[in-house]
């Protein structure tokens, strides 16, 4: 859609915008800017660096409408360091604005996926702990016929950290100090005869495949890691991801996922990736 503008001294030209219902916001944004509706081309090029036809503004969730001026397309790529903003140029060809609204969908979806992911690792950690605390009783984490020197040595680190911050190390909260990673490391190959066939197999009903679990629960490691270093996600295939998360939560608690799925946004924003919508 484009917003004609005219000038007795420049004659008329056109912005370009990407919504409906353009006209009203662009005359809020002259008003805010004491630029009237018959500015030159210089006068709206001296606000926005970006006259003409490039004047854009998009619509991001439900924080209404925004303008990327040539100072926000300037001063976004510094402030996230330009070698992290030039994946996002590169994915898009070289596109600004595009780049932009790819760099805000991955952070809105990092964002979405923080809750079932939050929940997948405490569901987990707590039926492992469950099942091993029932069989090698409340201090299985420090038996070395239970576990290898990575997992044993991780468990007197979080031990050591809760005393470095004043706090008892329980049981209970040593637990809660170990890393998703440490937990998903339980169900490698190396304790299929230990640990998985004799008790960790239990806690999934129906009873799933060791590999597959594990091969899904990596997977989702990778993911939490990259959402947790800001990293991006976008080229992932999310779908594929969020099924993982179901599938493991599922077998652990039904009731739990049918929580977690309702209150997911997930669905919503993977609906919302750019290169089939121009909403961020």
């Amino acid at each position: 859609m484009a917003h004609r503008c005219s000038n007795a001294a420049e004659g008329s030209f056109e912005v370009e915008l990407a919504w409906p219902g353009c006209d009203a916001v662009l005359a809020d944004f002259a008003s805010q800017n004491n630029l009237p509706p018959t500015a030159s081309p210089a006068s709206w090029e001296r606000l926005t660096g970006a006259y003409p036809g490039s004047i854009r503004f998009d619509s991001v969730g439900n924080n209404g409408r925004f303008l990327y001026s040539a100072e926000i397309l300037r001063d976004l790529p510094l402030a996230m360091s330009a070698e992290r903003f030039q994946r996002y140029l590169t994915e898009t060809s070289g596109n600004d604005v595009e780049a932009c609204r790819l760099y805000t969908w991955n952070a809105a979806i990092s964002s979405a996926f923080y809750g079932p992911l939050q929940a997948l690792e405490v569901t987990l950690r707590n039926a492992a702990h469950d099942k091993l605390r029932h069989h090698f009783g409340g201090q299985w984490f420090r038996n070395a016929s239970v576990l290898d020197g990575d997992e044993l040595r991780m468990a007197q680190d979080a031990e050591q950290k809760l005393q470095e911050h004043g706090q008892t190390p329980t049981p209970g909260k040593i637990v809660a100090e170990l890393g998703f990673g440490y937990w998903v490391g339980l169900f490698a190959n190396r304790y299929d005869e230990r640990l998985w066939r004799t008790y960790l197999c239990r806690a999934f009903l129906p009873r799933l495949s060791r590999r597959d679990l594990y091969d899904d629960l990596d997977r989702l490691r990778t993911l939490r890691n990259r959402i947790a270093h800001h990293e991006a996600v976008y080229q992932r295939r999310l779908s594929d991801d969020y099924q993982r998360v179901g599938k493991a939560i599922r077998g652990l608690s039904l009731s739990t996922w049918l929580w977690v799925d309702h209150h997911s946004r997930v669905p919503e924003v993977l609906a919302q990736r750019p290169e089939e919508v121009t909403a961020f």
